[in-house]
């Protein structure tokens, strides 16, 4: 339609260039005709000679000046135009050709090339955004194979030695026979989590992905939680605080999905928290959302950029040690969050870490002061 209607805007105003040269070059030859025959024939000194040949030569040269009044007036600007047009023709072979994207046409006037022009500028900056974003997706894609294999390299090799010795027999004893296959066992479950992870990271991108919503009470989902790892950081050494509202506070969420999140967060601070030293869970409502915050002491800050800690595959040791995780769980989480519409944030404390999870309410949620809606799940 834009197209339409540039096209009958471009030939309206030719047609009505044309019709300008034409009514001034025609006013001009009978203006000067008129002129010219009067001072002809009141003049007794033209009667003389071939008279004819005389008036005709006045007529020719009366049509030769309204031809050049034609000429000046319809030709100079069409062919300003056409060498414009020719402009930009030139440009845009230049974006499509030589792929000199993101470059900008000089704009000329106020007309429909004009917007013409303005309209190439808008294309090739929105091609140069594509190029680019293309350009990171390829490069991230390299990445991600390269330290998918590497993560994939290391267990496998470790499982084909360990194989190797056992096939061949190189072992002492029965104790050292099954040495081998528990790290044998051990190398497999890592490696068939960091696939599991990978698979789970896939689907998460998917742009057809599905939430299964549930309404809750956060509280009681956080409060099982902390239930069922209690023990295991009274192991480790580190106290579990929390921090919970008395009134219940309702909210919709893939109660499947957002567990896995809030398991990720509890195992980072289990992994990574100063041995002893407190872990604190806290949970606050705001008029329109939830604030989850889980902090923990560290020895080192993990990354010089917080966001860092978010990309795939990240991991502060250059040597990529299977202890470190696959670097898949935190950018797992943070498109859990993402696909409930909320947000996930990282922040350096004083020798601490805090993850900070903001999650919409619902329309339907509120405070109720009923205790029996505690959500139960099987971790």
């Amino acid at each position: 339609m834009k197209g339409i209607a540039l096209k009958n805007n471009i030939a309206v105003k030719l047609l009505a260039l044309i019709v300008l040269s034409l009514v001034v070059s025609t006013l001009t030859f009978l203006f000067l005709g008129h002129h010219f025959s009067f001072q002809f024939w009141t003049d007794p000194s033209h009667y003389a000679g071939n008279l004819v040949m005389k008036y005709n030569s006045i007529i020719l040269l009366i049509f030769l000046i309204s031809i050049g009044i034609f000429i000046g007036i319809f030709i100079f600007p069409v062919n300003k135009k056409l060498t414009y047009i020719k402009y930009l023709t030139n440009q845009v072979s230049r974006i499509s050709e030589v792929h000199e994207l993101g470059l900008a046409v000089e704009i000329k006037g106020n007309d429909e090339l004009a917007q013409l022009a303005l309209s190439i500028n808008a294309m090739s900056r929105e091609l140069q955004r594509k190029f680019e974003r293309e350009r990171e997706n390829e490069k991230t894609k390299n990445e991600l194979i390269t330290n998918l294999s590497h993560d994939l390299r290391s267990p496998l090799t470790s499982i084909i030695g360990y194989i190797d010795l056992i096939k061949r027999n190189k072992f002492n004893h029965e104790d050292e026979l099954t040495e081998y296959i528990d790290t044998i066992y051990h190398k497999s479950q890592n490696l068939k989590k960091l696939l599991d992870e990978l698979f789970e990271y896939t689907k998460l991108s998917n742009p057809g992905i599905r939430l299964d919503y549930q309404e809750i009470e956060l509280g009681g989902l956080l409060e099982q939680m902390i239930g069922e790892y209690l023990p295991i950081f009274e192991r480790e050494g580190l106290a579990l605080q929390k921090d919970f509202p008395r009134e219940d506070i309702e909210i919709d969420l893939d109660v499947e999905q957002m567990v896995r999140v809030f398991t990720n967060l509890l195992e980072n601070a289990r992994k990574y928290s100063i041995k002893p030293s407190e872990v604190r869970v806290s949970l606050n409502k705001a008029p329109d959302h939830v604030r989850i915050s889980f902090i923990n002491g560290v020895k080192k800050l993990p990354a010089q950029q917080p966001e860092k800690l978010f990309e795939r595959f990240y991991k502060e040791d250059s040597s990529r040690t299977e202890e470190s995780g696959s670097g898949l769980g935190l950018a797992i989480a943070q498109k859990i969050v993402e696909l409930h519409k909320g947000s996930i944030g990282v922040e350096y404390l004083a020798n601490e870490i805090e993850f900070v999870i903001e999650l919409p309410l619902s329309q339907y949620s509120g405070f109720t002061l009923s205790g029996s809606s505690r959500f139960e799940h099987e971790f």
